[in-house]
Formats: C-alpha cells, structure tokens, sequence
C-alpha cells in the first residue's frame, strides 16, 4: 500500500518519463532483469520501469524494482498465512474442493472479503451473497475465516454475528 506521498512522487516521476518512454529511451537504466513474473497489480505492474524510485513505508527512498521484490516477499508470506488459516477452518474435503478451485483464486476471491467489511459492509450481507452463489458453505466459511484472521483481524469479533 502506498501512502500520498508515495503516489504523489511516483505520479511526478510518471510524468516527467512520459516524454522519454514515448521516444522509447527510458529516463534510467539499470543492468538487473526484471523479475521472473510480473506482478499482478498496482505501482509493481511498472517493474519494467526497474530505475523508478519510490518512497517505501519507513520513508526510505529505493527503486521500484527492490520495493516489488519486498511486496512479492511479504504476499507471498501473506498467502502462506491464509492457507494455514484456511487448513485450520476446513475440512479436508473443503481443503479438496479449494484445491480443485485453484489455490491462486481461492486466495484471490479472499482478499475480496476484507475490502468488503472495511467499506461498510457487514458479516449477515457477506453471507447473503455468499449463499446466492454456488460454492458449498463450509467452502465459503473457511474463506471468510482465513481472509479475516489473515488480512483483517480487527473484524475477528464480527465473526459469528
């Protein structure tokens, strides 16, 4: 997550490249490869752009390309954090069944969950919309309990309400 300082200054950075990307010579150049896969979204989705410098959260000035490899870092743990979450709510079917899903997309669809709550959202509308589509319920359960322990554990207490 980047804070507006951090967004402020890449957005200047963007604009001052902008001219030199479109005569394709970029404004700094660095001799590393850019990471073996690019990342899926955010400032990280400009890993080609490794020369970029950004403001990290400790207010460290280092280049995007060492900041994405952080970020992958800390998702990465992040995501080993939700399938241990997840294993200790489910099932070994439900395990199966997630599996089956693609572990990737169960983790996607559990980082929706936090989003949801933290706009206004409550745990009752959560579960209506879960139970409208046609994934099995302790399926859905397993989710929301890994997503919340995982990403936002200030809504533990909405659990079970």
């Amino acid at each position: 997550m980047c804070n507006p300082l951090q967004i402020v200054l890449l957005i200047s950075l963007l604009s001052t490249t902008l001219v030199s990307t479109t005569l394709a010579t970029p404004l700094f150049t660095r001799s590393e490869e850019p990471p073996e896969e690019p990342p899926s979204q955010g400032i990280c989705g400009l890993y080609t752009r490794s020369g970029f410098l950004i403001i990290d959260e400790s207010n460290q000035v280092i280049t995007l390309t060492d900041y994405c490899r952080g970020q992958r870092e800390r998702d990465d743990i992040e995501t080993s954090q939700f399938w241990q979450n997840f294993e200790a709510a489910a099932t070994s079917e439900t395990i199966a069944f997630a599996k089956s899903q693609g572990e990737a997309d169960v983790v996607a669809y559990g980082i929706t969950i936090c989003p949801f709550l933290e706009r206004g959202g409550t745990m009752g509308e959560l579960r209506e919309m879960q139970a409208d589509g046609d994934l099995p319920s302790a399926f859905e359960i397993a989710v929301t309990l890994a997503a919340i322990h995982t990403y936002c554990p200030a809504y533990r207490s909405e659990i079970g309400r």
